[in-house]
């Protein structure tokens, strides 16, 4: 699955200061490893840890890395906020979200089915480093998109070479065709 955040976020990226810049995080990772925990003793949370990367408006492609682990999640914060739900992206070694957004559509999503929640966007003010340098995000400003979807199969070259030897055959006969009529 490819969970993706949108939305706009105010910080820096290795000493560099950005301001309402758009941004999107993916998380590339197998729905298999979706974890279930309760957090704060009251809240429904899934993780779904994976590859984590980000792409900042002015900047190159900067993946997370470091001691934490990255990935995409959904709580239910009925408990304190009712009929409340959150989803993003962030780092669960520390409990913080690098993007995500507040909603309502969908109380008990499990990170396991295609779905998309745009909602008010909100981020933690902390430190993540990335292969870019450390990322220390200081705000949002409007609304931010979750979405899921399931990862497209990549067809092997072996198939791609076989397209292709199929399809010089058929504009060869065709060539032959033509010249006999």
């Amino acid at each position: 699955m490819t969970y993706t955040e949108t939305g706009f976020l105010s910080g820096s990226l290795g000493g560099t200061s950005f301001t309402n810049a758009a941004v999107t995080l993916r998380v590339t990772a197998d729905t298999a490893n979706v974890q279930y925990s309760v957090h704060l003793g009251a809240i429904p949370l899934w993780t779904n840890v994976g590859v984590t990367t980000i792409d900042i408006v002015g900047f190159e492609t900067a993946t997370f890395n470091g001691s934490g682990s990255f990935g995409a999640f959904s709580m239910n914060m009925s408990a304190f906020l009712p009929g409340t739900a959150g989803v993003g992206i962030g780092e669960f070694t520390t409990m913080s979200s690098v993007l995500g957004n507040s909603q309502t559509a969908e109380l008990n999503y499990a990170l396991a089915t295609e779905k998309t929640f745009t909602g008010a966007a909100s981020n933690s003010n902390a430190t993540y480093s990335t292969t870019l340098g450390d990322l220390i995000p200081t705000g949002t400003t409007g609304n931010a998109t979750f979405t899921a979807a399931e990862v497209s199969a990549v067809p092997e070259p072996g198939s791609n070479l076989a397209l292709l030897a199929l399809g010089a055959g058929g504009l060869t006969l065709r060539r032959r065709l033509k010249r006999a009529a």
